[in-house]
């Protein structure tokens, strides 16, 4: 990946308008940052994806506070 779309996606965040824009997930931020960098976004039906899913209340409040 490109040294100018690491450096945005991976900004810290210093006005209340970042955390809104971060928190918004950070898959979505990313896909932003490469559409204003003016690479294509695509669908493709046959990609896998493996995510963790909480099990319990506890890990659901963590995996969110983060």
């Amino acid at each position: 990946m490109e040294d100018n779309v690491m450096r945005k996606y991976t900004i810290q965040p210093t006005e209340a308008m970042h955390h809104f824009i971060f928190d918004q997930g950070e898959d979505r931020w990313l896909c932003i940052v490469l559409l204003q960098q003016g690479y294509r976004i695509d669908y493709a039906a046959t990609a896998d994806a493996y995510t963790y899913a909480p099990e319990s209340f506890e890990q659901y409040f963590n995996q969110r506070r983060r």
